[in-house]
């Protein structure tokens, strides 16, 4: 989204932490300004300007109490560059930020994420480039893994000698809902052997699933998805242990 004044908004939400600001220049720098946020929090940023072109490569956001949160891996859109002699090639512009690590006061880092598929080396024009979270290295503690199969994602818990600590399986309906959303069904949550596990079931009293072609998100449910009437209250969710 882009201000009154030409500017890119970016909204960042955060450990609690919500916010928006807009990048500007000031001189022959970029600089952050906060348009709102619900807590006192900085916003700084790392950039490239080559070819006289401005492209942010991360950002990061200091809260009240000096902890540090770092946006650097993002998903990618394939873009032309065009240089002083005209068409240049293609380069990755980074989209939507994820977070990578967060820092405390004393500069120690406390978690670090790992995505997937961030490396792009020959993009191309309008095609997106997604990353996936694949772990979490929880400093002084262990690692947080994720994984897929099928219609299930699985979050593992080791500690540092690799010990399981926790297993927990989010089980979603087999099939795409009418406006291309994915409901869990069951969550498992397994014993550190993974001999027995303790099974949490939900249904839901009214869905319907779609088998055609996707059609574009808008706001997070397809459009056509208002042509239909939809009851999401709480009295309709069972939630079966």
């Amino acid at each position: 989204n882009e201000n009154k004044a030409g500017h890119a908004t970016y909204t960042y939400s955060v450990f609690g932490l919500n916010g928006k600001f807009v990048i500007e220049k000031t001189g022959t720098q970029f600089k952050t300004r906060i348009l709102e946020q619900n807590d006192y929090a900085e916003v700084s940023v790392n950039y490239t300007t080559t070819n006289n072109v401005f492209r942010l490569t991360s950002f990061t956001i200091i809260d009240k109490n000096g902890f540090q949160y770092v946006f650097q891996h993002s998903d990618k859109l394939g873009r032309i560059e065009n240089g002083v002699s005209g068409f240049n090639g293609y380069f990755a512009e980074k989209r939507t930020f994820y977070l990578s690590k967060v820092i405390d006061k004393y500069n120690k880092n406390l978690l670090t994420y790992h995505y997937s598929g961030n490396d792009i080396a020959n993009p191309q024009n309008n095609i997106y480039y997604n990353v996936n979270l694949t772990s979490i290295d929880v400093n002084g503690k262990g690692e947080i893994s994720f994984n897929t199969i099928g219609f299930k994602r699985i979050l593992t818990y080791r500690n540092l000698k690799s010990e399981l600590i926790h297993k927990i399986e989010f089980i979603f309906n087999s099939h795409p809902l009418l406006f291309d959303k994915l409901l869990v069904k069951d969550v498992r949550i397994y014993n550190n052997t993974e001999t027995n596990f303790k099974s949490y079931k939900i249904s839901y009293k009214n869905y319907d699933t779609y088998s055609g072609e996707p059609i574009k998100d808008y706001i997070g449910f397809r459009y056509t998805a208002c042509n239909n009437t939809w009851d999401w209250t709480a009295s309709k969710i069972n939630y079966d242990q």
